[in-house]
């Protein structure tokens, strides 16, 4: 037997909302052992429900692995087999941008999984360079770095990122492609800060150069792309 879950979500990339139908004391298990979860008791026609709000992404900061937190109600698992919302929006990353939490189950039991991301380099802001034929990105990183145009592995050409993470695309430096920093040897992605649509090359503007436009991935990656003709 299962306790029932109404509710179970991650909006902010490190906070669960749960509301379990009760009454009952709730216990979550993680990496750091067992604790109890304060709760509110709302009423509901159906019958009470505890409402909880916690910081899982807390619970979760031990270790550098796959994680996971569980649930029970007086001892009983809680039960999940709920789809994610549909809409246009999907959990951010945690705000370290190191680890990505999501709502899941096993064996038909509510799970929050943790899950590590591939080390990245965040875009701080996009915006029109000193004249309509330039963009400047400014990056999240220190010191001297290149920003690569890649095709797979294949760099396809590079222009210079200043000290203080900016750079400047103008219609002829760079090739259509992925965008990425490369810096003492590594190459890392370029990606947006918030990584919480779906489709966010449809919902975010940028900039363009002329014959260029830049485009979110789903991914959250950042690409030049050829403008049609």
């Amino acid at each position: 037997m299962t306790g029932e879950v109404v509710y179970a979500r991650i909006l902010d990339g490190e906070t669960l909302w749960l509301a379990v139908r009760g009454p009952g004391s709730l216990t979550v298990h993680g990496p750091g052992g067992s604790r109890p979860v304060d709760t509110e008791t709302r009423p509901d026609p159906d019958g009470p429900l505890l409402s909880a709000r916690l910081d899982v992404a807390a619970l979760l900061a031990e270790g550098d692995g796959p994680a996971a937190l569980t649930f029970d109600l007086d001892g009983t698992p809680l039960a999940w087999e709920k789809e994610p919302l549909p809409g246009p929006t999907k959990v951010p990353a945690t705000r370290d941008g190191r680890w990505q939490l999501r709502v899941g189950a096993a064996d038909g039991q509510l799970r929050v999984l943790r899950a590590a991301l591939d080390e990245a380099v965040v875009v701080e802001h996009v915006v029109t360079g000193s004249d309509d034929d330039a963009v400047e990105l400014r990056l999240r990183l220190t010191g001297e770095a290149e920003l690569v145009s890649l095709d797979g592995d294949q760099v396809l050409g590079a222009v210079p990122v200043a000290p203080d993470g900016t750079s400047l695309l103008t219609a002829t430096s760079l090739p259509p492609g992925r965008l990425a920093v490369r810096q003492g040897g590594v190459t890392l992605p370029v990606v947006r800060r918030q990584r919480d649509l779906k489709r966010p090359n449809y919902a975010v503007a940028l900039p363009s150069v002329p014959g260029r436009r830049l485009q979110w991935q789903p991914d959250g990656q950042l690409v030049l792309a050829e403008e049609p003709a």
